[in-house]
């Protein structure tokens, strides 16, 4: 986690919008259909016995701060109907608050 703080994001500044709708599309299938552990989804990865399962929907918080906060720096304020547009980019909030538990683990 130390890591990200050194990280310089303005590398990703073409990739914000993709960034954001991958981890809303990988977040939405981890809520339909990942494996539940501890009555919590979890993205699940690996081969015949050898499974690890990833809490996304922990983790996707950090994956929406930093494209959102690209996403909104560049937004034109200005254009009709561009609050109700940047309240629809706080949809990821709502399925953050459809999960049980929303304690950030890895388990293998």
């Amino acid at each position: 986690m130390t890591s990200l703080l050194f990280f310089d994001y303005r590398k990703l500044v073409g990739f914000f919008k993709h960034l954001f709708v991958i981890t809303l599309l990988l977040m939405g299938y981890v809520l339909l259909y990942g494996t539940q552990v501890g009555g919590t989804p979890h993205l699940e990865f690996g081969l015949y016995d050898n499974h690890i399962y990833v809490d996304f929907i922990s983790i996707s918080p950090v994956l929406f701060i930093v494209p959102l906060s690209g996403i909104l720096s560049r937004w034109n304020w200005e254009r009709r109907g561009a609050v109700l547009e940047a309240i629809a980019l706080l949809v990821p909030i709502w399925f953050n608050l459809a999960t049980p538990n929303l304690l950030p683990c890895v388990c293998t």
